[in-house]
């Protein structure tokens, strides 16, 4: 008897786990086609905004000026400059020679960036004009390269071109779309794909400044300041006198405690990055941390450790 029960549940539910399986596999290539269009449709978004701000005279790059210019390099250690917390442990790491991507507010350390990205902000006026004052006092002193990415984003086209418009070039971009955890390594592989036209992005610019600097050709990629949550590292440890005017307000993130948001919503950095060590290692490319105690370490190795 105690035979024959199993196998007489195995054939009454055998119709339905082969529906179910089928549903499950439906609902994946569904999302994987939804993924894709929406891909397309942030790329048609992005280019009608690039074509106004061209028709204003501003210079628009393909990201394959970016793999031109420095081909050349790849022989480094390229480091990507978050802004969180870890980076006050890690700074002293980066060597003179190394090749250094930073963004947004990472110039407030004192770094010298080889390439570096800048892009709208939910800032209200007010801190608009400081962080415009910011790329023109500080990121442009400290950056060799400067590129202004995501035109089409919250603030709208009006909003980049008075605060930006001849003040920083442009590069090509779109954003990489993910609909659930189930889908990541799909969204991770049209991620890593090289681009000659766009530079990928996919939830920070750390991310899309991963996938660049693999795409270079760069063979040792070191991420510092990607700590999923906690302070920044300018509010962890305050900048020069001559900096501290750019600081922006302190948010929720100040606490320590709170997860960010690119994290804590599905697809998130956190497991796009964990995605991405393992498409790099099939290529033979290194993604490293840049300190055992940033939370980073427990996805990637430690860079003192290769």
């Amino acid at each position: 008897m105690s035979k024959i029960i199993p196998t007489f549940v195995k054939t009454l539910l055998k119709p339905s786990y082969f529906f179910l399986k089928r549903l499950v596999y439906a609902i994946s290539f569904l999302a994987w086609v939804l993924d894709r269009r929406k891909d397309r449709i942030n790329k048609r978004k992005e280019e009608n905004a690039l074509k106004l701000i061209a028709d204003k005279g501003n210079y628009v790059f393909d990201v394959s000026w970016i793999y031109s210019a420095f081909k050349d390099q790849t022989y480094k250690t390229c480091h990507i400059i978050g802004g969180g917390w870890s980076l006050n442990k890690s700074i002293l790491s980066i060597g003179k020679d190394d090749f250094v991507i930073g963004m947004n507010y990472s110039a407030l350390a004192d770094i010298d960036f080889d390439l570096y990205f800048v892009e709208q902000g939910l800032t209200e006026e007010a801190e608009t004009k400081i962080r415009v004052e910011f790329l023109e006092k500080v990121i442009k002193k400290q950056a060799k390269t400067v590129f202004f990415k995501n035109a089409f984003g919250p603030k709208g086209i009006k909003y980049v071109l008075d605060n930006y418009g001849g003040k920083v070039n442009f590069i090509r971009s779109f954003a990489i779309h993910c609909s659930n955890d189930q889908n990541i390594i799909h969204s991770a592989q049209r991620f890593v794909k090289s681009d000659p036209v766009y530079l990928k992005q996919f939830r920070s610019t750390v991310l899309s400044s991963i996938v660049l600097a693999k795409n270079i050709g760069f063979k040792k990629i070191i991420i510092h300041g990607l700590d999923f949550g906690g302070a920044y590292f300018y509010e962890d440890q305050e900048p020069s006198d001559k900096k501290k005017k750019y600081i922006p307000p302190k948010t929720s993130l100040s606490t320590g405690k709170t997860i960010h948001q690119t994290v804590s919503k599905s697809c998130g950095v956190d497991k796009m990055i964990a995605s991405l060590a393992v498409e790099f290692n099939k290529e033979g490319v290194k993604l490293l941390s840049a300190t055992s105690l940033s939370p980073l370490n427990k996805i990637l190795e430690n860079a003192k450790n290769k």
